[in-house]
């Protein structure tokens, strides 16, 4: 990744990130495994930093491939170094106004998602249900009910800073409506749970669902830091 790095003033703002989910179903669906919600009210939301508006959440997905794959990261504006990625998980989020995710992944600036990169350090015990549950989707269209877990779990650092910048979905029909945060921070898991995942079918008898990096096309990529976190 290439461009240009700013500090952004404007904070990023989360809401109800804290507040756990009465349920979460894990689903294959033939191209990825994903995770959704259900909430008493109003499910979590986030605004601030590059956004304009509130974004809603509405899934998370799972990218894995066979082997390790090497990524060209910038997280110091003077030093590029290479990222060995194991695993990546995408939290999406789509703007309110659109009402929805599938109106919203059509138009300019409908969708924002975190880009997590998976590690293998300090093991966070949820994952055990996890890595649990998963040969029961290792089918497409196959389902499984986790224990809840709020969101703050994945996305949300006070503090820390994300790399963003404007990009595509990574799976068709690849419109360009997502602003794509990356965070200093990562996600922990067990290498039980990468073997797993590996195991899932997918549609075609595909084995990876990692979408090779896109040209930047001299989109700028700049800087903003998450002070605030609400839970009203």
């Amino acid at each position: 990744m290439i461009g240009e790095y700013l500090t952004l003033k404007e904070k990023m703002k989360f809401t109800d990130f804290h507040k756990l989910p009465t349920r979460v179903i894990m689903k294959n669906t033939g191209r990825t495994v994903e995770l959704k919600g259900d909430w008493s009210g109003k499910p979590p939301m986030f605004t601030g930093g590059p956004l304009r508006g509130n974004y809603v959440f509405e899934k998370i997905s799972f990218r894995w491939a066979p082997k390790e794959w090497t990524e060209s990261i910038n997280y110091d504006p003077q030093y590029k170094f290479i990222d060995m990625q194991h695993m990546e998980m995408h939290i999406y989020f789509y703007k309110e106004d659109f009402k929805s995710f599938e109106k919203a992944e059509l138009q300019k600036d409908g969708l924002a998602a975190f880009k997590l990169r998976i590690m293998f350090l300090q093991f966070d015990p949820w994952y055990e249900d996890l890595e649990k549950m998963m040969p029961k989707v290792q089918s497409i269209n196959s389902t499984a009910e986790l224990k809840p877990i709020p969101l703050a779990s994945f996305a949300e650092k006070e503090g820390s800073q994300y790399l963003f910048y404007q990009g595509s979905l990574d799976y068709p029909p690849c419109s360009e409506s997502v602003t794509w945060f990356e965070p200093t921070f990562g996600v922990s898991i067990s290498k039980n749970l990468l073997n797993e995942f590996r195991k899932v079918k997918l549609e075609g008898g595909d084995v990876s669902n990692v979408r090779p990096p896109q040209p930047a096309n001299n989109r700028p990529m700049k800087w903003v830091e998450a002070y605030e976190t609400h839970n009203g």
